[in-house]
């Protein structure tokens, strides 16, 4: 989904709405071939239409009513503008987390072996957190890929963020090597400086696919997100995959 754009004041008593791509209809005064959709109105003229809504002043389970009963805005305030911000904010983070708990919920039920990887970034603990809270961490395994390369501290926070969510990740380390003097050993120290294509090989790719084939797994959980780069920036929710042999 698109960023939802800024609800700003332009000009007396007017406001200006950018709208997701796939959001709900709305009643525009410019040219529909504009993009992104952008339109001003006057609130009082503004009339909202819910896909496959019977009314058109049907939205979300409010009516045109639910809002005109607190009066008709004559002119947009800064206060106005900061309290709708705030409104629209925790509407669409509770809708975001509504739908995270349905996938989930979903790819637990439907696969027999479904995994969750987690590099403890900010969307995998998004992920773990609701996980514990809808009784998940224990119905499949967590995979956790030690490059043997971590912080100290990313150690500590792993072992923090499994006693508070009471779960085990698996650890996976590259093969014959259990911790860093042995991976000195086996391959150049500096490896990740010299040739970092074949140091993802070893330390990050060959033990995330030995992971899922030890576990069988056939669905596979992870926080990769859009904003991770332009490669990702149209991922869908689900994708079709191949078993790992």
């Amino acid at each position: 989904m698109n960023n939802i754009g800024v609800l700003g004041l332009q000009g007396s008593g007017m406001c200006s709405l950018t709208l997701p791509a796939r959001s709900a209809a709305f009643t525009r005064t410019h040219n529909p071939k504009a993009r992104p959709s952008k339109f001003l109105c006057r609130p009082q003229k503004m009339r909202v239409r819910a896909e496959g809504a019977e009314s058109s002043e049907h939205l979300h389970g409010f009516r045109i009513a639910d809002f005109k009963s607190t009066g008709m805005i004559r002119r947009c305030t800064d206060k106005d503008i900061k309290k709708w911000n705030a409104e629209t904010r925790e509407e669409r983070l509770h809708a975001l987390e509504s739908q995270l708990v349905t996938d989930l919920l979903r790819a637990v039920a439907l696969f027999k072996h479904p995994v969750m990887t987690t590099a403890l970034i900010a969307g995998d603990m998004v992920l773990l957190d609701i996980m514990h809270r809808q009784g998940l961490l224990q119905k499949l395994p967590v995979v956790f890929i030690d490059t043997l390369h971590l912080f100290p501290e990313t150690d500590s926070f792993l072992q923090t963020v499994e006693k508070h969510y009471n779960f085990q990740t698996a650890r996976y380390t590259a093969i014959d090597c259990s911790c860093k003097e042995d991976w000195n050993k086996v391959y150049a120290s500096d490896l990740y400086l010299t040739n970092p294509g074949e140091y993802d090989d070893i330390a990050k790719v060959e033990p995330l696919l030995r992971a899922l084939q030890d576990t069988k797994s056939d669905a596979w959980i992870n926080g990769r997100r859009r904003d991770h780069g332009f490669d990702r920036a149209n991922l869908p929710v689900y994708e079709k995959g191949s078993p790992v042999k």
